[in-house]
């Protein structure tokens, strides 16, 4: 007599769960176990291919078409996949563009954490951190044009809930180079080398207002990319000529 097998029925729940969460949040739930410990790494490792693969296309895509005219679709086809693969790594495309956002955070926090911690005057981080920032967004240059040119609505309407599935980990590294930034501003006052005249929240803001206005420029090609460094040391240093303490 043939013997007949039943096979449990797929739980739907656990596909929508891994679409939402992505590969490096694990259902927990899910029931099926790794048979095989090194099938299982090669596994993963195809899924975080694929995964940067649509990341990659959707960033190439928004910089070519625009943000509103790029599809699910058209990233699927650029990434050569269907668009039921690209379901079940993200759930939408402001999910891709807010984890290629949150990526890149992550990657420039831990960039200037070195400079932070030289042993050297606040004033030489700032310089130093303002050339790394420009070389940074310099070779990343169509994310960080994508970002400055539609980052705001995004920012502000979209992609709060895509930040919240990150995990509070992610979000708060993301968060940590304003932070950072900031302290490094109470640090100069607490050691006499910036002025007291201001509250470190202006400097910093003082600061902060005057590169993202650069940055801005350049997204929007209104600065040639051989001067956008240059362009953003001459910034810090008028800024320096107005908060850096008299000497004693």
């Amino acid at each position: 007599m043939m013997q007949i097998i039943a096979r449990p029925r797929q739980n739907t729940h656990n596909v929508e769960l891994r679409a939402l969460t992505g590969p490096d949040m694990p259902d927990s739930t899910d029931p099926r176990p790794d048979r095989d410990a090194g099938a299982g790494g090669a596994r993963r490792g195809k899924k975080a291919r694929t995964r940067q693969e649509i990341i990659d296309a959707t960033v190439a895509l928004i910089d070519e078409r625009g943000y509103d005219d790029t599809t699910v679709g058209h990233i699927a086809r650029r990434a050569g996949i269907t668009t039921a693969t690209f379901y079940n790594h993200f759930a939408d495309k402001d999910a891709v563009f807010a984890q290629a956002y949150i990526d890149s955070k992550i990657n420039w926090t831990s960039a200037i954490e070195d400079q932070l911690q030289r042993d050297v005057s606040v004033i030489d981080k700032l310089r130093s951190l303002t050339v790394q920032d420009a070389a940074w967004l310099l070779d990343n240059s169509k994310l960080a044009r994508i970002f400055h040119r539609h980052g705001e609505y995004q920012t502000t309407y979209r992609m709060p809930a895509h930040l919240a599935r990150t995990g509070d980990g992610k979000r708060q590294a993301a968060d940590m180079v304003e932070h950072r930034m900031l302290a490094l501003f109470r640090e100069g006052q607490d050691a006499g080398e910036l002025t007291n005249a201001h509250s470190a929240e202006m400097l910093f803001m003082v600061h902060r207002v005057s590169a993202m206005s650069i940055i801005r420029m350049w997204s929007f090609g209104q600065l040639a990319d051989d001067a956008f460094t240059a362009t953003r040391v001459e910034a810090l240093e008028i800024l320096l000529e107005g908060i850096a303490a008299p000497p004693p």
